[in-house]
Formats: C-alpha cells, structure tokens, sequence
C-alpha cells in the first residue's frame, strides 16, 4: 500500500448523510463537483436561531443563570437574522420575515421555558465541554467523520 492510499480522508456529517442517502447523489456532488449551494431565509432563520441558543448556553454553562435568564433573546435572535439577511443579501418579503420571527419567537419561547430548561439543561448535572468543536472519529477505511 502506498502513503498516498493509507493517506486518511475526512468527511462532514453532511457529506456522510448524502452518500448513506443515496451514494450517486454524492458522487455528482463531491466527485463530479456539480453540488449547487445558495442561501435562502430558510438555512438564513436557522444560523439565527442557532446563534441565539448558543449565545443562552454559553451564558447559563459559563457564567450562570441569572446572567443567561436576562438576556433578551428576541431582540438578539432579530438582530442576527437581519444581519445574516444583510450579509446574504437574502430576497424575501416583510410577510415572509414576519413569519419567520413568529416561528423564532415560538421555537425561543418553548426553549427558555422554565421546565424545559431545567429538564434539558439542568446546571447541576451537566456542563458544556463545547459548542461546535471539530470531532475526529474514524468511520471506517481510513475514513474520519470531522
């Protein structure tokens, strides 16, 4: 076996997901390199929810609480998906907007509940050892999923 072929390969889990879902489908996107990729006010909501939530975890696991109680996470999960749309330069309409914040404003409100935050991330048993570290786990054949 040469040292290019022992050479090991990484994959995301995106990547995986796409061979184990159909592997022509991967073949055309990694190989053939036909993938197509545009941001849209979907994927655009999500990175804002996502870093709104972060943002509350990182709070509760690193400081406490009370600190991530106090945090406004409406106004930060507004002021991200505007600025994400900005950044993007994402089309969309002050209807749809609207309803996206509508869906944020619920998606935030079930997350802050009380009893869902202490079911879910109670301080006393758990703590945060990272938010989105690199994994490095090898699937198989010289294969890693990073």
């Amino acid at each position: 076996m040469s040292e290019k072929d022992n050479k090991k390969k990484t994959v995301s889990f995106s990547q995986f997901s796409n061979w184990w879902t159909c592997p022509h489908k991967w073949y055309r996107d990694y190989i053939l390199k036909e993938k197509t990729f545009e941001d849209n006010l979907i994927m655009t909501f999500g990175t804002a929810i996502h870093e709104t939530i972060q943002l509350y975890l990182k709070t509760l696991f690193g400081l406490n609480d009370k600190r991530a109680d106090k945090i406004d996470m409406m106004k930060y999960f507004i002021w991200s998906f505007k600025r994400q749309i900005k950044k993007k330069n994402i089309p969309h309409s002050q209807l749809e907007f609207d309803d996206f914040v509508e869906d944020g404003r619920n998606i935030l409100a079930e997350f802050k509940d009380p009893v869902n935050r202490l079911r879910f991330f109670p301080r006393d048993k758990w703590e945060l050892l990272g938010i989105e570290d690199e994994l490095n786990v090898e699937i198989k054949n010289n294969v890693n999923w990073r």
